[in-house]
């Protein structure tokens, strides 16, 4: 891969998880969670869905950039798993409506 083809990929990755972490804020602004993050674990199901099927679509086969856009990018921006672990060890140690149990 030439410098260019690398320093392209590396903005698009960028540019990619940023659209992907913008529209994850979105969902889980517009779907709070409550006593269990479900649109977190639904957003975690439907990403990892996307990202598992990317390969064998055909446009992303005969780029070499939309793999990187797209996966590494977008969908992985999306995905983030670890805001789902937070989530829950946040309810395990706070309770449902976010106060320390007594």
């Amino acid at each position: 891969m030439s410098r260019r083809a690398l320093a392209t990929s590396i903005v698009l990755v960028a540019l990619g998880g940023s659209l992907g972490g913008v529209a994850r804020h979105a969902l889980d602004v517009l779907w709070p969670v409550g006593s269990f993050p479900w649109g977190t674990l639904a957003i975690n199901l439907v990403g990892s869905a996307l990202l598992a099927t990317l390969p064998a679509v055909g446009f992303v086969q005969r780029h070499q950039l939309f793999p990187a856009f797209l996966g590494s990018g977008v969908l992985v921006g999306f995905i983030t798993l670890s805001a789902f672990s937070e989530q829950t060890r946040f309810r395990l140690d706070r309770g449902p409506d976010g106060r320390t149990e007594s």
